[in-house]
């Protein structure tokens, strides 16, 4: 049995390798889809202190939360 590795930007995502090695690529972006809406709004909901550990100020993360799936 092989094993499918996929990666959204540097994290591995398990659910996802799952996803694709049953053939759904359909499932597989929309799980994408929503694990990143899911990133946007966490990170409008950080404190200042925790945005500014992260090396980003809280227009920058208004911004990235702004962006379209595709862009992420």
């Amino acid at each position: 049995m092989s094993v499918i590795v996929l990666q959204t930007s540097s994290v591995y995502h398990p659910k996802l390798a799952r996803q694709a090695h049953r053939g759904g690529i359909i499932s597989v972006w929309y799980t994408r889809y929503r694990y990143r809406l899911m990133l946007r709004n966490d990170l409008l909901l950080q404190p200042d202190s925790v945005l500014e550990d992260a090396g980003i100020s809280r227009a920058a993360a208004k911004v990235e939360a702004q962006k379209s799936f595709w862009r992420a």
